[in-house]
């Protein structure tokens, strides 16, 4: 599902604002599917050989580069969480932050630093514990900094959205004068503007979604530690 016109604005006024507000923003969209992010590795612009359209749709593949890179940071982070405390690959976050609470025997506290939460222990703890509450607080660092890089791009997809709806009505008219004129090659290069352009037009829901999850991720880690 799509974003449409208004909504988008509404998006680009959100990740302006905190975390908290971003994750208002999210519940007006289905809990499961605002943070979804399984989409976004599947995200890929492909090459037009038209100038003019090429040049729009770098933009796009830029933002995705970004908008992976900011998943991949997410991924790896929550991974590591994992690993610092010897469960599975793939354990879920929550599960993680609740098996490092009940080793810590709730001998960790959580503090804010803006929207960020930090964890620390007031007492000498386990070495496993210490090296879950380190590995936390370097995931907490890693949402947040993915957060500001998602930013930026949803202040551009809204643009880019606009702009590249307009490349299909460009295609026969680029072709020709690039002295393209072969109908099986002007109707690849409309399929593919086509599919850039749908693809293009999931960055804004994809790049919600990852916002969503993040924001919902530094919820869990302060939640699960307020005493």
């Amino acid at each position: 599902m799509r974003l449409r016109t208004l909504l988008t604005a509404v998006v680009l006024g959100l990740f302006g604002a905190s975390l908290v507000s971003t994750t208002a923003w999210a519940k007006k969209k289905d809990e499961e599917e605002s943070t979804d992010t399984s989409g976004i590795d599947e995200l890929e612009i492909v090459e037009i050989g038209l100038p003019s359209l090429d040049e729009v749709f770098g933009k796009a593949a830029g933002l995705i580069t970004t908008l992976q890179g900011a998943k991949a940071k997410v991924d790896s982070s929550n991974e590591k969480v994992a690993t610092a405390l010897g469960l599975a690959s793939g354990t879920p976050i929550a599960d993680a932050l609740n098996d490092l609470n009940e080793k810590a025997g709730g001998a960790i506290s959580v503090a804010m630093e803006g929207s960020t939460p930090s964890l620390s222990a007031g007492d000498a703890v386990p070495e496993n514990v210490q090296a879950g509450i380190d590995a936390v607080n370097e995931m907490t660092a890693a949402l947040t900094e993915a957060s500001a890089e998602l930013t930026t791009v949803a202040s551009e997809a809204s643009a880019l959205v606009t702009e590249a709806s307009e490349l299909p009505g460009k295609v026969k008219s680029e072709a020709q004068a690039a002295g393209i004129s072969s109908i099986t090659q002007i109707a690849t290069m409309l399929k593919n503007t086509k599919n850039n352009l749908n693809t293009v037009k999931d960055i804004p829901d994809e790049t919600a979604a990852l916002a969503s999850s993040i924001a919902n991720t530094l919820t869990l880690v302060k939640d699960t530690f307020t005493k």
